[in-house]
């Protein structure tokens, strides 16, 4: 077998087609993921775009927020997505190249954290979605969609499994909904909403809420995790968490907001 290529240069290569590849194949897909954000998201919001990419999904959230900080380990996804901001007048978006753990992210910055397609390619998911939690507010949202390529057997599932184990590209994880969902929760959010937006292989975003960790632990109390299966002993999430997405999640955090901006006229403790 040869050696596994790096993730920096599979990304690299990919950005030379990838708005004409994915992004036309999945043009509704990405399209569906910017309207299932916009109901979480208010126009005060500072917003963290982890792996970026070129930016598919990070310029429709920028008309949706006050300042989206995008982010990828590509300098040549980074490149294109800056190119993409001069050529059309952004002004709330500033785009880096670097990864999640950069000190530059300060804990507790971040009315949101965006992750499009890339929980996926993550050996380290846990440690990740530790982070993403440290970067959120109190009470703040973390909006993903990601392909579960263990649901079922999917052309692209198949493709990806033979292309990780030969090195022709990095790792790649093979969730199913309900296991994707639970790990997630597991790391201390409150998921409020899934929904499949791809046929095959099923593209599942999932909206949740950081919680503090006395409720984590209440809401998981027998979650264990392996590389391959989560298992829950307290009851399917999907049937005890209903769907949460309505007016009265939105006006809360609408409420919440406000008093922030509030504050902020003064001196916002959390941005010091």
């Amino acid at each position: 077998m040869r050696e596994k290529i790096a993730p920096r240069e599979f990304w690299n290569r990919r950005s030379q087609h990838y708005d004409e590849q994915s992004g036309a194949a999945y043009a509704d897909a990405y399209r569906k993921t910017a309207e299932c954000i916009r109901p979480y998201l208010t126009p005060n919001d500072r917003v963290l775009d982890f792996a970026c990419g070129t930016g598919l999904v990070t310029l429709p959230v920028a008309q949706m927020a006050a300042e989206v900080c995008a982010i990828d380990i590509s300098d040549e996804m980074v490149r294109h997505l800056k190119e993409k901001i001069a050529e059309q007048g952004v002004g709330n978006v500033s785009v880096s190249c670097m990864d999640l753990f950069d000190d530059s992210l300060r804990p507790g910055s971040f009315d949101a954290v965006v992750a499009c397609n890339v929980l996926l390619y993550l050996e380290n998911r846990a440690e990740v979605l530790a982070r993403i939690r440290e970067l959120l507010r109190p009470e703040g949202m973390f909006l993903s969609a990601t392909d579960c390529l263990g649901e079922r057997l999917t052309r692209e599932g198949v493709r990806k499994w033979w292309r990780s184990h030969t090195g022709e590209m990095p790792y790649v994880s093979f969730d199913r909904m309900h296991t994707l969902e639970a790990s997630i929760a597991a790391a201390g959010f409150e998921v409020l909403e899934t929904e499949n937006l791809f046929p095959a292989p099923p593209n599942l975003f999932v909206s949740k809420k950081k919680v503090n960790e006395h409720r984590s632990a209440d809401r998981w109390p027998a979650l264990l995790l392996r590389s391959d299966e989560v298992f829950v002993d307290d009851g399917d999430p999907a049937q005890q968490r209903g769907d949460r997405r309505g007016d009265r999640e939105h006006k809360d955090r609408e409420q919440r907001h406000g008093e922030k901006g509030v504050a902020e006229e003064g001196v916002d403790a959390e941005m010091l």
